[in-house]
Parts: C-alpha cells; structure tokens; sequence
C-alpha cells in the first residue's frame, strides 16, 4: 500500500505527518492494479482505432483476441474480415476518421467493458455533389485480459442521430426522399451514403430510435461481464 500527500499538506511540506485523514490518500495494491488495467484497457481500444484510420492490418490485428467480433453499419462478422477490408487501399474520393471522448471502464476480473461517445466523419461523393456527414453514436467494446494482456473481444455500435451536407454551402444536395424515408431515424444519411456506393447497411442495429435494441445490448454486455 502507497501513500500520497496532498499538495499543501504536512508530509509534502516536510513537517510531521497529521492526523488529519483528508491531508493523506492512502492507495491499495487493488486501486493500483485496477488503475493499470484501465490504462491497459484504453490503450488497446485505441490503438485500434488509430490502425483503422491509418488502414494498419497487422496493428489492428494485434488489438483483437481471437474469435473476436465486430457490429457496425455496414458490417456484421468476424474481427479478422473487418481488418481485411480495412487494410485494401483506401478511396481517394472518401475520407473516414472518428473523434471520441474518453472511454469509461467498467471491470471485473479478467473482463471489462469500454463505453465512449464517438463522431464518425466522412468525407465523400454523393449525388456529384462533395459531401460531409457526422454520425453521433456510442462505442462499446468488451475486452478480456489473457496470459497479462488485454485484447479486444467485441465492439459494437450504438447510433444516435447523423447529419449530411454538401462542403460547399453554395451548392445544393438533392437527395431522393422515397429512399431517405426507408432508413432508421439513427443512422439514416449513413444509410443513405452506404447504399449510394453500393455497400450493404443493416437495419437492426442498436439505435435511440429503437431504445429496446440498445437496453438488449446493454443487458448482454453486462451479463458477459457476470460470466
């Protein structure tokens, strides 16, 4: 067990050590351990991230244990297939990137769970027109630790609401409405840029639109955690 001084306390300042129990933290072995293991945790959720972006096969790889699995918009399957279909040579015309905010971990033993809000931002062709769109979701990625390392065992995506707009404010996008309405209210202009390029895009995935799919794959990620 370690100790910390506050700053401005009596052990910092070289004088006798107070009583007082606000002046000193004391910090358990466990607090120690479960502080690396979020650091641990982060560290490989997005490290992948980054290898997708920079469409690194063998770094994203590296991330994911075997077996593992991925759920996204345009993709249902093994972890292995989603890295090889990032790892082709990337689309000048179209540009992906993620912004997220801090992750928060949740453990239990050799398992944890990682939970961030996430922006996706694509930057494409739609109609001949230059085209951005924002997709608000969540990221939740179960993560297991084996042999000292923790590796991803599944992410998936849960969606909130999207957004699409020409990049230049003088030119207009015309979209086809019939098309538009046919897509959940959570991801519908991804939807929409999907099957534009001739990609699939599931329609069952967890949205706010449909607030029973996301309490499913909450409930489920907790259960695995009780496992």
């Amino acid at each position: 067990m370690g100790t910390v001084a506050l700053a401005g306390s009596s052990l910092a300042s070289g004088r006798r050590a107070s009583a007082d129990p606000l002046q000193t933290l004391k910090i358990g072995d466990g607090d120690l351990q479960a502080a690396a293991d979020r650091s641990a945790v982060t560290d490989v959720i997005l490290r992948e991230r980054l290898a997708r972006e920079l469409h690194d096969p063998d770094e994203e790889a590296a991330c994911f244990q075997p077996g593992a699995t991925v759920a996204v918009s345009w993709f249902k399957g093994s972890a292995a297939a989603f890295i090889q279909s990032g790892g082709q040579t990337p689309s000048t015309k179209t540009v992906n990137f993620d912004s997220m905010s801090p992750p928060v971990i949740t453990l239990n033993q050799d398992r944890a769970t990682a939970d961030a809000a996430c922006a996706v931002h694509t930057f494409t062709q739609l109609e001949g027109v230059e085209v951005s769109s924002i997709s608000y979701t969540r990221l939740l990625w179960r993560v297991q630790k084996a042999r000292g390392r923790w590796l991803i065992a599944s992410l998936e995506c849960i969606y909130i609401r999207d957004e699409l707009g020409p990049r230049d404010p003088g030119q207009l996008l015309k979209l086809d409405p019939n098309r538009l309405n046919r897509y959940r209210e959570s991801y519908r202009y991804l939807s929409y840029i999907l099957t534009a390029s001739g990609r699939p895009c599931y329609d069952d995935l967890p949205g706010v639109d449909r607030p029973e799919t996301v309490a499913a794959v909450r409930a489920s990620a907790r259960a695995w955690m009780a496992m």
